[in-house]
């Protein structure tokens, strides 16, 4: 028989089925309160995490909490909380016994350190990665990794032992009913991938937990999130749009190589990230001993469609066999080689004559005012030696004479100009009379081109 009923706030003494007695109040959020408590029959202290009673009557809160006692006690992983037994209280509540874990929450130890070493870092995070590898496998996603659901034991001989917690409101691939809304936004807003925060409900996979995991891994190395914001709106803001700031900033005796490794966890796509949670492990510790580590986002596969139909998937570089026995080849390339080739796709050649068209009417409207704008140019006249001028005369032959050392430069004298006479035909017979003044215009001739040539 139960004791009677105590205030919601706090079910100390109280005795759920005849079998665990709550002994004291360890913890309470808003799917409900966590008790220490005494199995009786064994007398083995355990944990039991008792529902609110006012979402008892919520059938989607009430899904989500049978769903954590079922993924917990079949993945079997031991950085996985052990779920023994589950039941309902006489009250309405339902209820969840779990193993009883000491030690506090990686929340607690950020409050009260500020942020941890290196080392510490890492010893969580490869912890905590194998147990969300293992439930990956599985096909279950967590969906709302925080630090307050990694909870570090003090075992003896291994301090920090790492069990990850609450997998309320993660996501099974193969389950047939969905808990939330196609538009539901669901984890807590620091730790959202950006396909969470934009409320993708369907392309949220193992790689948000990855995001989420970078997020505390950058926590645990500044004491801070690498996106902080006073208001959801701007937060979720700067997760789809913005980097974080320069870790050096807040952890200056981080390497720098693990700031690459973290960035790629922390891809806005989730393509860009690292294909598995153990594979972002394995990096940071690499990182975390200041050895280089390839941060090359995984390249993703290109598929080519054919006239009859969509390709199936095949390994790089490999023949498909499409419909109608036709090859089809798969190409290779990372997302921004991608993002170009779409781009190429749209690009006819009509559209390239149009761009070659209109360069050549700019171009020949630039040299036509530049022509027009530039003065024009004109060869320097250059005067050339003194030398021997020959003027060859009508019927004679110029006789080549020896070179005669240049005279003095002497004021050219002034040449009246000669008023040309009527052209007269050497071949035709002159008069006797004016041979004398055919004599006079020969001469006045030959002294103006010799002027002229000096």
């Amino acid at each position: 028989m139960s004791e009677p009923e105590r205030p919601a706030s706090n079910l100390a003494g109280t005795v759920l089925e005849g079998a665990y007695r709550l002994v004291a109040l360890k913890g309470q959020g808003g799917m409900g309160a966590v008790y220490e408590a005494t199995q009786l029959r064994l007398n083995k202290r355990v944990a039991i995490k008792l529902m609110a009673r006012e979402l008892a009557s919520n059938q989607e809160a009430l899904a989500r909490f049978h769903r954590e006692a079922e993924i917990t006690s079949h993945l079997g992983h031991p950085h996985l909380v052990n779920v023994v037994d589950f039941g309902t209280a006489e009250s309405g509540e339902p209820y969840l016994v779990m193993e009883y874990l000491e030690g506090e929450d990686l929340e607690h130890r950020l409050l009260r350190m500020g942020r941890l070493e290196i080392e510490a870092a890492v010893h969580i995070t490869k912890q905590a990665a194998s147990a969300l590898g293992a439930a990956h496998a599985k096909e279950v996603v967590h969906r709302d990794l925080k630090p307050a659901n990694i909870f570090l034991m003090q075992v003896p001989g291994e301090p920090d032992f790492v069990k990850v917690l609450d997998f309320g409101i993660s996501k099974v691939k193969a389950a047939r009913a969905r808990l939330t809304r196609a538009t539901a936004v669901v984890g807590t807003p620091n730790y959202m991938s950006p396909e969470q925060a934009a409320g993708r409900v369907d392309e949220t996979d193992h790689r948000a937990d990855q995001w989420a995991l970078a997020c505390i891994v950058w926590e645990m190395l500044t004491g801070r999130t690498p996106f902080v914001a006073d208001d959801v709106s701007p937060l979720f803001y700067q997760i789809t749009n913005l980097d974080p700031p320069p870790l050096a900033r807040h952890a200056p005796d981080a390497p720098p190589e693990v700031e690459p490794v973290l960035l790629r966890a922390l891809a806005k796509l989730p393509s860009d990230r690292y294909e598995t949670i153990r594979e972002f492990s394995r990096a940071f510790e690499e990182a975390a001993l200041g050895r280089p580590v390839d941060v090359t986002p995984t390249p993703v596969t290109i598929r080519r469609p054919s006239q009859e139909g969509a390709m199936p998937a095949a390994p790089m570089g490999a023949g498909v066999e499409g419909k109608k026995g036709k090859k089809l080849t798969t190409f290779s390339h990372t997302t921004g080689e991608v993002t170009q080739q779409l781009l190429r796709r749209r690009v006819r050649p009509i559209h390239i004559a149009a761009v070659v068209a209109s360069l050549a009417v700019v171009l020949g409207v630039i040299m036509f005012f530049t022509s027009a704008s530039s003065p024009p140019k004109v060869a320097p006249i250059q005067s050339a030696p003194p030398s021997t001028v020959v003027v060859p005369l009508p019927g004679l032959a110029p006789k080549p004479k020896p070179p005669v050392p240049a005279p003095a430069p002497a004021p050219a004298p002034k040449i009246e100009p000669v008023k040309a006479k009527a052209k007269t035909d050497d071949s035709t017979k002159t008069k006797a009379s004016d041979a004398p003044a055919k004599r006079r215009v020969l001469k006045s001739r030959r002294k103006r081109r010799i002027f002229q040539s000096l």
